[in-house]
């Protein structure tokens, strides 16, 4: 537990020193999203060493995806042709849903429905944000939401009970 504690110490020191001297022997900016994507990483290098990957990934992934983000809204990225950041967010916390979802024994069910809804949302967002689609349809589509909670209904009640070990 020691020997993780101190890598992940580590790592982050590391992450946050370079994100610095990036930021004086460059023209480049030093931002608060170094700091993010430098935590997800340490998150991420600890999830490779300890026992236990599930929230470290989670956590490991959503800053890292987090900071790019706002990295590329504040460099003025176009992504997707979407030039802010905020339609990305609902995705970027499905993804990081995903990863866990993924790095995690045993599978939790949940963590992959989650998952998915939050990458749909943010995809609607992103599309209606690009123009591919319209906010008036985007709002169209997010008035059926009930659907999405009839079908998790049904597969609840249809699906192959799950014994607690696996």
């Amino acid at each position: 537990m020691a020997a993780t504690r101190n890598t992940f110490t580590g790592v982050l020191l590391i992450m946050i020193g370079l994100a610095f001297l990036v930021g004086q022997v460059t023209n480049l900016d030093f931002s608060w999203t170094f700091i993010l994507m430098g935590l997800g990483l340490a998150f991420l290098a600890r999830a490779l060493i300890d026992k236990q990957k599930g929230s470290s990934v989670f956590t490991g992934v959503l800053l890292f995806l987090l900071g790019l983000a706002f990295f590329g809204d504040d460099m003025g990225w176009e992504m997707l042709g979407v030039w802010e950041a905020w339609p990305f967010i609902p995705g970027i916390v499905g993804v990081a849903f995903l990863a866990e979802y993924v790095f995690t024994v045993p599978k939790k069910q949940g963590l992959l429905l989650t998952s998915l809804i939050l990458i749909a949302v943010g995809a609607l967002f992103v599309m209606a944000e690009s123009r591919y689609m319209d906010w008036y349809t985007v709002s169209q589509i997010l008035e059926w939401w009930p659907i999405v909670l009839l079908i998790i209904g049904v597969w609840f009640l249809v699906r192959k009970p799950v014994k607690s070990g696996e």
